[in-house]
């Protein structure tokens, strides 16, 4: 186990070829037929994240101007050109437009 994670986590038939062909020096194998350890470096670098089912029932918008999402963000460390630290976000449902408003206080 030692060897396969100097090696930079090799197959442990990687390092059995590797120590047969005197590819390397100063490895031996103790059981060469033994059954490798499990690396869980090497299972947890394998998994995945499985992405979250997108809703089959989701409503839209029909046309533009019926519904916004919207999203008020602040206080910012540092004012803007405009001595504004807050902005609201306006995106429309329908057509993914967006607005943005900028503002110094946070009621507009």
């Amino acid at each position: 186990m030692l060897q396969h994670v100097r090696l930079g986590h090799v197959h442990h038939s990687m390092i059995k070829q590797m120590v047969s062909r005197k590819l390397v020096n100063g490895i031996q194998l103790v059981d060469p037929e033994a059954v490798p350890k499990v690396c869980h470096s090497c299972v947890y670098g394998k998994q995945h994240c499985a992405s979250f089912p997108s809703p089959t029932n989701k409503i839209r918008a029909q046309k533009p101007g019926n519904f916004f999402h919207n999203d008020l963000s602040g206080k910012m460390p540092i004012d803007s050109l405009g001595r504004s630290y807050y902005y609201i976000l306006l995106k429309d449902d329908h057509s993914k437009y967006r607005l943005i408003f900028f503002s110094a206080h946070k009621s507009l």
